[in-house]
């Protein structure tokens, strides 16, 4: 691994979810330009038994680009204010991280599938993309009828427990009190699968 894979694999997404009105999203950003619209369409992986997701870890394809989220943080995700993941979008990092053996001229999909991963989870959201005060600023809203906000720093693993007070407080400082809110995974699954989304909330995962 060279020096600036060690840097990246280093760096934790801090984030912070929010529900968040339009109106208020625009009190939010203020002037702010927008960095970007897409249209994300997100397809989530795991085995039958969930052994992925009782871990807090996330393999999804989003756009078809595979990407692995592990948790950086202690604790039940639960019983934490933000959510801080180390980001793997490196196939064969991925296959590593997943104890999976990679397979010569073999895609991730058709290595994942012969190891017995299936999808858990498909949908489509949009996001817009705001920078306000050097922080990431996102507010997605997805097909079956949900929208969140996100306030988001990614920064060395050893700083992650100081970003997620800057979010914090940056939020508060605008006017937005935290209070838990599920992600749109949780609540794709607490709406379509709720004896699994009942099975995770069991597990810590989600509540």
């Amino acid at each position: 691994m060279n020096t600036e894979e060690a840097k990246k694999e280093n760096l934790v997404e801090v984030e912070v979810k929010y529900s968040l009105p339009r109106h208020s999203l625009k009190q939010l950003i203020g002037d702010a330009e927008r960095v970007s619209i897409v249209r994300m369409h997100d397809k989530y992986y795991d085995t039958k038994a969930l052994d992925l997701s009782q871990k807090d870890w996330w393999l999804r394809a989003r756009n078809g680009n595979f990407e692995l989220k592990i948790p950086a943080q202690k604790g039940a995700p639960t019983e934490v204010l933000s959510n801080q993941y180390f980001e793997f979008d490196d196939e064969h990092q991925i296959l590593c991280k997943l104890g999976i053996a990679p397979v010569v001229e073999s895609s991730l999909f058709a290595i994942l599938h012969y190891a017995q991963y299936f999808q858990i989870a498909s949908f489509v959201s949009t996001r817009e993309t705001y920078l306000v005060d050097g922080f990431k600023v996102t507010f997605d809203e997805a097909e079956f009828g949900y929208s969140i906000a996100e306030i988001e720093l990614k920064v060395p693993a050893e700083d992650k427990d100081i970003a997620e007070q800057k979010i914090i407080k940056f939020a508060k400082s605008n006017g937005f009190s935290r209070e838990y809110i599920r992600g749109k995974l949780p609540e794709y699954f607490s709406r379509y699968y709720p004896k699994k989304f009942e099975f995770l909330k069991e597990k810590g995962i989600w509540k």
